[in-house]
């Protein structure tokens, strides 16, 4: 059955509406499926089971032998015999009496919640604990419920995750209670689809009031008390000439803030959600600083049903391969043949590749010696394989009393300092964002929300490296296919890579494109350029052109690339470098090499310029 199809199922199958309008669970307090829980798809959302039907448990993970020296952790083989644990607590007990004799309160705090039938014993979980700890002296709780199966199990495992968030809200809650210097800013939590629904409700039930906005509203409802005092209302009624036609519009009320100190989402679900509203969803008002990495969203004009939500989500919203069609994915696989974990207990259906990727990608970020999986700022994907978007984050410092630049693509005012950050998906992301957004917030200044793009490869490692490549024309040129060959300096080469067709260029025209190669290639030497004109040349390389019949009538002109030169941008560098050719027109089918403009290599032929 296609996605599609199972969700058009699960649609008919739940248009009946529950009977009861709000159920209540003791300390958890009461749920109804009021706004913000309703939904477009169904008559009347479901309201979550009761506490025994999803059997919230916790198990905390710490570290146990493991070296001071950090060098050392980094280089150690780590394993779960470094961690000691799980010390499990139900959700009945306020604190087992191991726990208080673990909890350290002033060590961070990572919890992981799983995704719809799933369980915490799934060897991705255990793998993730172990990286965190293998990072970090921190604690790690793996929080694991139960949901129904079955095609109709999906929705009701939706309505039963503000359950699972208000557990997990309460046992923090008792652990502020033990200690109170305990800080809801030292947790992160980790969720994968529904599971990253359920941190944002942990998020939400935590959040306090912004005194800062309600002292001010005070102080404007004071001065609007004594206008009103001798307001047109205090005149006799045979002195009121009209009552007005407009008053002035109320106030925004003050939104709450976050406590928690960071909710990551993998591929948080998309079903229900994507038309959900902000209160019944995750998004960035449910943490500090909350980051989403987008594998498996739903492909727009085609019949593909993903599993994750396209609707940017966070402060950060990261879409490897523009949030689909993950490289390596096929029907066959399960997005962790390429990691030492895999296991039986993986994804219950191939088609899940996609939406496991998200857990794929974070943990390799989380291997000391992964390489960085840079992303970069942008309005759309399409924009981004353009090569349109080449900047990184830059560090700044925010200006008082505006509506700060946060990043150099969005045109704001900024202001530099010595170092250049890129967004890197993984962990490392709230490094330099917490205390930007805090101070943003402080100077009531515009927090956009940020969509970075990236691109993989099909296995470990999945970085790869970014160099955008622009033409500079001297001549109009009608059609053709354009490929690249690069090498770096130590003579290492890919493969010709086909970059896309030419349709109708302009002499003015500057085409852009974004070619990937390997983390480990190093700076660039050379660019060989194969220009292709013809049937042949058509069929091979660009299968997508159908039926295309070159006119045997072409001049020899009309036969030539006009280009003069090429200006290369190794990315995320700022600094573009020219690479020339002797050669300024180049024949179909013929390499040409350009190095860098100025030496002597630029300075020959590369190919037979004879007739025939």
């Amino acid at each position: 059955m296609s996605r599609l199809t199972e969700g058009i199922v699960i649609l008919l199958l739940f248009t009946i509406g529950a009977e009861c309008q709000k159920v209540c669970y003791g300390p958890l307090g009461c749920f109804t499926n009021d706004a913000p829980f309703t939904s477009a798809l169904l008559t009347e959302p479901l309201l979550p089971e009761n506490r025994d039907a999803i059997d919230v448990t916790y198990s905390l993970f710490l570290r146990h032998q493991i070296p001071r020296d950090v060098r050392s952790i980094k280089n150690a083989a780590f394993s779960l015999a470094n961690v000691t644990g799980p010390h499990k607590l139900s959700r009945d007990t306020k604190l087992s009496r191991k726990w208080r004799q673990l909890l350290v309160t002033t060590k961070q705090t990572k919890i992981i919640i799983h995704d719809y039938g799933d369980t915490d014993l799934n060897k991705w979980v255990f793998a993730m604990v172990e990286r965190f700890l293998q990072r970090d002296d921190c604690h790690v709780i793996t929080v694991n419920w139960k949901s129904r199966d079955g095609i109709g199990g999906y929705y009701q495992a939706a309505a039963n995750i503000r359950v699972v968030g208000a557990e997990v809200a309460l046992m923090l809650k008792n652990i502020k209670d033990w200690k109170p210097e305990f800080e809801f800013e030292s947790v992160h939590l980790i969720g994968h689809g529904i599971g990253a629904h359920a941190a944002s409700y942990v998020g939400d039930i935590l959040k306090i009031d912004d005194v800062k906005c309600l002292t001010k509203q005070s102080r404007e409802d004071d001065v609007t008390s004594d206008d009103e005092d001798a307001g047109w209302w205090q005149l006799p009624s045979w002195l009121r000439s009209s009552e007005p036609t407009q008053t002035e519009p109320k106030p925004k009320p003050c939104e709450k803030l976050p406590q928690l100190g960071q909710i990551t989402g993998l591929d948080p679900a998309g079903l229900w959600f994507e038309s959900a509203e902000s209160g019944a969803r995750l998004d960035s008002s449910d943490a500090i600083f909350v980051d989403v990495i987008h594998t498996d969203v739903i492909k727009k004009l085609t019949s593909y049903f993903g599993h994750g939500i396209a609707r940017t989500s966070g402060d950060v919203d990261f879409y490897p391969n523009g949030g689909y069609d993950q490289p390596g994915c096929t029907d066959e696989q399960t997005g962790f043949e390429n990691l030492e974990y895999q296991g039986s207990e993986g994804p219950r259906k191939p088609m899940d590749c996609n939406h496991l990727r998200s857990i794929v990608y974070y943990l390799s970020t989380m291997d000391p010696t992964s390489c960085h999986m840079t992303s970069f700022p942008c309005s759309s994907y399409r924009e981004f394989q353009t090569g349109s978007c080449t900047s990184c984050v830059h560090n700044f410092e925010p200006e008082s009393g505006s509506s700060t630049g946060w990043f150099s693509y969005l045109g704001f005012r900024k202001r530099r300092t010595s170092a250049t950050k890129c967004l890197e998906l993984g962990p490392e992301v709230p490094s330099f964002w917490r205390e930007h957004k805090r101070r943003a917030r402080e100077a009531d200044s515009l927090v956009p929300n940020i969509k970075a793009f990236l691109k993989t490869r099909s296995t470990e490692p999945f970085c790869l490296k970014y160099i955008k490549i622009e033409l500079e024309l001297s001549e109009p040129v009608s059609e053709g296919i354009l490929s690249f060959r690069l090498a770096d300096h130590t003579n290492h080469k890919t493969d010709m890579i086909p970059v896309g067709r030419i349709s109708n260029w302009g002499s003015t025209d500057n085409p852009t494109y974004l070619v990937t190669v390997p983390s480990e290639f190093g700076r660039l030497h050379d660019v060989t350029v194969l220009w292709q004109i013809g049937a042949a040349s058509m069929t091979s390389w660009w299968p997508n052109i159908v039926g295309h019949s070159p006119n045997r009538a072409d001049s020899r002109r009309e036969l030539r690339l006009p280009l003069q030169n090429i200006k290369v941008l190794e990315m995320p560098l700022s600094e573009i470098t020219n690479f020339c050719s002797s050669r300024r027109k180049l024949r179909s089918g013929k390499e040409v090499r350009f190095t860098q403009c100025g030496t002597e290599e630029s300075s020959y032929h590369d190919y037979d310029d004879t007739e025939g």
